[in-house]
């Protein structure tokens, strides 16, 4: 199973524009439709002749008050693309709503064929605190789990994207739902590629996690092997060292 992609080596998004502040837009809310006058032709051939740019709407829209409204025009993001899509459903992960930062999660999944790319390039722009908050987003969307479930897929692009998209999420300190996958999941050999996955993140909370779970009896002797494989690798500073900005 190949491993993520560094961050450095990914295209960038396509071209986009540049956000409009907020107070513009907040402007453009508050005074309304230009409403041209009978002697103002020129205003009016403007509006007929060069109408308002497709994402302007969108963009009105995620200013609403009403998280449902932002979650909504986010998930439309991600259903019908667009030039600056990728940018607005970025900034959307900064919303203090979780279900805005859910539904940025799952348009950033269904924007582009090119799952891992999409996320990849997402993570290497984004600041740590936007980072963390997308870690948990695409844990809590579930997008987590069936990425889990992908580990074990017989399709290479599949489950290459979902190593990816763990990788990340794991990178970002999101590390509870896949430790819990390492400690109940079904699949011996999904327990093993998380256990080396989560090593390579060389998350500091993961060394007495594994200490705790490579003791536990309950667990098949493959996974606890693979448990002290991991511990032993961390103490030894042996972890490959990664090309991806944490």
């Amino acid at each position: 199973m190949p491993g993520p992609v560094p961050l450095n080596t990914v295209f960038h998004p396509g071209d986009s524009t540049e956000p409009r502040q907020r107070s513009e837009l907040q402007s453009q809310v508050s005074s309304g439709p230009i409403e041209p006058s009978t002697t103002d032709r020129q205003v009016k051939a403007r509006r007929v002749d060069h109408p308002p740019n497709i994402t302007t709407q969108p963009r009105l829209r995620l200013l609403s008050e009403d998280p449902l409204e932002r979650a909504a025009v986010v998930t439309e993001l991600g259903m019908t693309g667009g030039h600056d899509s990728f940018e607005l459903i970025n900034q959307a992960f900064d919303d203090l709503s979780p279900a805005v930062r859910v539904a940025a999660a799952h348009a950033l999944y269904q924007l582009r064929s090119d799952r891992a790319n999409s996320f990849i390039n997402a993570f290497r722009d984004a600041s740590l605190e936007r980072r963390r908050r997308m870690g948990s987003a695409l844990a809590e969307s579930g997008l987590a789990g069936d990425a889990i479930a992908n580990l074990s897929s017989e399709d290479l692009d599949t489950a290459y994207d979902a190593y990816s998209m763990l990788f990340l999420i794991a990178q970002a300190g999101e590390i509870e739902s896949l430790l819990r996958a390492v400690e109940e999941h079904h699949s011996i050999v999904v327990r093993q590629a998380l256990i080396q996955l989560l090593a390579l993140t060389k998350h500091p909370g993961l060394l007495p996690a594994f200490n705790r779970l490579a003791v536990r009896q309950s667990l098949p002797s493959e996974v606890r092997s693979a448990l002290m494989q991991a511990i032993h690798e961390i103490r030894s500073g042996s972890i490959p060292a990664q090309t991806s900005k944490a």
